[in-house]
């Protein structure tokens, strides 16, 4: 009995893969989050990513592009990341103090221009977490300068030196902000072009240095001085000083703050971490047995797949125990509300057979459907082959009749194949190993489904 437990099942499934997959039509999947154990959550991208690439190789499952997920997401659930005060919000003072700073410049109106001008750049410093751009401090900075240049022309002695050491201070920080800026010539007068001039080349005679900048989550975006500079990892040649870096990612909180650089070569490693609301959609596709089938949180499943269009869902669990690891996969059929068995997958004590096991756990799950994409066993299922039946009800098709369709049916798809495997494994497992001639073991838990 034990070896037919254990080998007469992967003989009928490794027979052909696209008749043991069950839908005749490819089905669309939902693939996404992944419960982790604890400590593994380092691991979920990979795992993710196995996940999704198995099941775009399965010929009867059409994985739901990600951006159609995120886009369905975004209509079901609110981020904590995603709903922080509107930028707009926080730097509407910053721009109407600018406005106004530019019109009290051109009126020579220079003491309130300068008021208007310095809140405006305070407001904007304090608000550079906000900043997706630096173009408006660029211009405050920009024009602190060439307002005290003009102040300069009015004063003497030690007075219009301090304005001419603020000018090339406004300067200053507008090289570090945009090293790109160079010739203003035909854009100012000939005084602050050469003066910015003589700025931008005492910076740079310092020469450059080479910042690396990495994060703990790949693609991560970064911001240096308000300014989006692309995804991490990331390097840039910058001027030698103090600049303020901002790390966003969906889902971590943002990561913020001034740094000084000033060897040849600076390395930035950025630790971002959860905001906690990804541990709870990780949590939501959870593999459920029991009682967990009636969780009040599987509406937000429901309604996931409501909003996305897909009728399946892949739920799964990466764990481990005794020092292996383990996958545990599911599928939830939201519109009849209707979950599959478990399959459970053991990789050993390291993850590099994590591909061909995520192979073998979509192509094992994938089997769990009919012809027509209903899981196989469900109440919506048997209802919809013998439609005088109501769910549960204990009535079976005669002898005669179940005989002829023996005949024509698949052997993995006979009744007393399956019947075999229950007497072995009722409220217990069995197992599929050596699918596609992996290394993984697959076991379906039926507890709970005879």
């Amino acid at each position: 009995m034990f070896v037919l437990c254990i080998l007469f099942p992967a003989h009928i499934f490794a027979q052909n893969l696209s008749e043991a997959a069950g839908p005749k039509k490819p089905v669309s999947i939902i693939v996404d989050e992944v419960k982790a154990g604890e400590g593994l959550e380092s691991q979920l991208p990979r795992v993710r990513n196995a996940l999704y690439e198995a099941f775009s190789q399965m010929p009867m499952a059409r994985p739901l592009a990600p951006v159609k997920v995120d886009r369905a997401k975004k209509l079901v659930f609110v981020s904590p990341s995603s709903s922080k005060a509107d930028p707009a919000q926080k730097l509407k003072a910053a721009r109407v103090a600018l406005e106004a700073g530019q019109q009290a410049f051109v009126q020579f109106d220079y003491k309130n221009a300068e008021n208007y001008l310095l809140g405006a750049r305070d407001a904007f410093i304090v608000n550079l977490p906000y900043l997706e751009t630096n173009r408006e401090l660029i211009e405050v900075h920009m024009l602190l300068g060439r307002l005290y240049l003009a102040m300069k022309k009015s004063s003497q002695g030690q007075e219009a030196q301090n304005y001419d050491e603020r000018a090339r201070s406004e300067f200053q920080k507008v090289v570090y902000l945009d090293p790109t800026k160079k010739n203003l010539a035909s854009q100012y007068s000939p005084e602050v072009a050469q003066v910015y001039q003589e700025v931008r080349k005492s910076i740079e005679d310092k020469g450059l240095l080479r910042l690396q900048i990495e994060s703990n989550q790949n693609v991560t975006k970064i911001f240096v001085n308000g300014k989006y500079m692309g995804t991490s990892p990331i390097q840039m040649n910058v001027i030698p000083g103090e600049y303020f870096i901002r790390a966003e990612k969906e889902g971590f909180k943002s990561w913020y703050g001034p740094q000084h650089f000033s060897k040849s070569v600076e390395k930035l490693h950025i630790e971002l971490k959860s905001d906690g609301f990804s541990d709870q959609l990780a949590d939501l596709y959870r593999v459920r047995e029991g009682a967990e089938q009636n969780a009040l949180d599987i509406e937000d499943l429901v309604a996931l797949s409501e909003k996305s269009g897909c009728r399946l869902i892949l739920l799964a669990n990466f764990e481990q125990a005794t020092g292996e690891y383990r996958l545990l996969g599911q599928l939830f059929d939201a519109q009849n509300r209707e979950f599959s068995q478990v399959a459970f997958a053991s990789l050993g004590p390291t993850v590099e057979n994590l591909r061909d096991t995520s192979f073998d756990l979509a192509f094992t799950l994938i089997g769990f459907l009919q012809e027509d994409g209903l899981i196989a066993g469900g109440p919506t299922a048997m209802n919809k082959a013998r439609p005088d039946l109501t769910v549960g009800s204990q009535d079976r098709p005669s002898s005669n009749n179940q005989s002829k369709q023996n005949i024509k049916k698949p052997l993995y798809k006979q009744w007393w194949f399956w019947v075999g495997l229950a007497a072995v494994g009722a409220g217990g497992y069995f197992a599929v190993r050596g699918l596609q001639n992996s290394k993984s073991g697959i076991v379906i838990d039926n507890s709970g489904n005879f």
